[in-house]
């Protein structure tokens, strides 16, 4: 069981059953030790607002994050820096998926929009930054 001073949005274990990572209305995403429940490691996602929405890689080394701020941003796992963003929502990012392909990120607002986003093309850049294996 985890604990924090936030109203949790949203959960998801690593690929490797290591970890999870949480992320709601304190805009920090945390990473939880998943059999024992301590906090390992914290992250501030967001500078306006909630984070609604993660998901991550099926490799396990990108997560991606969407909330109030209507920017889907893309993190490495390992060292948690922001590596990529797309803006084009108008309104709160209510949820989104990676592909399982790890091609394309699908956003959902309450907009009423669906956009899809290149992972490829927003990673690029990074792929060299991160390692083969993540343990």
């Amino acid at each position: 069981m985890v604990f924090a001073n936030t109203l949790f949005k949203c959960v998801v274990f690593h690929p490797l059953g290591c970890q999870i990572l949480t992320s709601g209305t304190d805009r920090r995403i945390e990473y939880w030790e998943a059999f024992n429940g301590q906090s390992c490691r914290h992250i501030y996602g967001s500078q306006e607002g909630a984070i609604n929405a993660l998901d991550i890689t099926d490799d396990g080394k990108y997560f991606v994050t969407g909330g109030d701020e209507r920017i889907v941003k893309i993190w490495r796992y390992h060292d948690g820096r922001l590596v990529a963003v797309g803006r084009g929502h108008s309104g709160t990012i209510t949820n989104l998926r990676i592909s399982p392909d790890r091609k394309t990120i699908c956003s959902v607002s309450i907009d009423g929009a669906v956009l899809q986003w290149d992972l490829t093309v927003l990673i690029a850049r990074d792929a060299p930054n991160v390692p083969e294996t993540i343990t």
